[in-house]
Parts: C-alpha cells; sequence; structure tokens
C-alpha cells in the first residue's frame, strides 16, 4: 500500500517550492516587459515580505537608473550595489533584467 501525501506534507507544497515557482511567474512577467520597472517594483516587495535581501539589490538598482549621474548619492548606491550584486546568482541577476544576454 502506497502512502498517500496529505496536502500540508506533500513537497509539491512547501513554501520553498511554492516561492520559487513564484519567483518564476515573478521573471517571466519582468522578461515580457524589459522596459516596464512596475513588475521589478512588485517583485522587490515580494522579496521584502519574504526578508529577501534581493529586494534591496532590485530597489536600489531602479533608483540609481533613475537617478542623475551627478546624484550627491550615486557612488555611495553604486558601491552598496555593487556589495548586493556579489551575493546574487548570475542566472538571477540575467533574468531580472528582462534580457537573458545581459546581467545588469
Amino acid at each position: 500500500m502506497t502512502k498517500k501525501w496529505p496536502v500540508k506534507e506533500s513537497p509539491h507544497f512547501h513554501p520553498r517550492v511554492l516561492a520559487m515557482s513564484e519567483e518564476a511567474v515573478f521573471l517571466r512577467a519582468i522578461t515580457a516587459a524589459p522596459d516596464d520597472d512596475l513588475p521589478r517594483l512588485v517583485f522587490a516587495d515580494r522579496l521584502d515580505e519574504r526578508d529577501d535581501p534581493r529586494g534591496d539589490f532590485v530597489r536600489l538598482h531602479l533608483a540609481l537608473r533613475a537617478a542623475a549621474p551627478d546624484h550627491p548619492d550615486r557612488v555611495a548606491g553604486e558601491h552598496e550595489l555593487s556589495s548586493l550584486r556579489k551575493s546574487c546568482d548570475p542566472e538571477w541577476l540575467a533574468a531580472l533584467s528582462g534580457r537573458r544576454a545581459r546581467i545588469i
């Protein structure tokens, strides 16, 4: 007799699996609209809700992209972004950019 998995114990309903699936949906939306910041901002909100530091990366990247080259906080922001980028997976960065061939 095979054991039937109750929903709460099913590996398909594990919170990490659901989070990964949710992330894939966000990354597809970002890839589908590479020039639209809204999917990235919504994704950053969701990452923040999960206490995922990548949310900070997304927000800072968008802020720097919109900031003037001579903005007084630009250099500090670039340093922080560089530090945050080191902890991110390159494939995730490429997907987040909305263009698989380019890392943001």
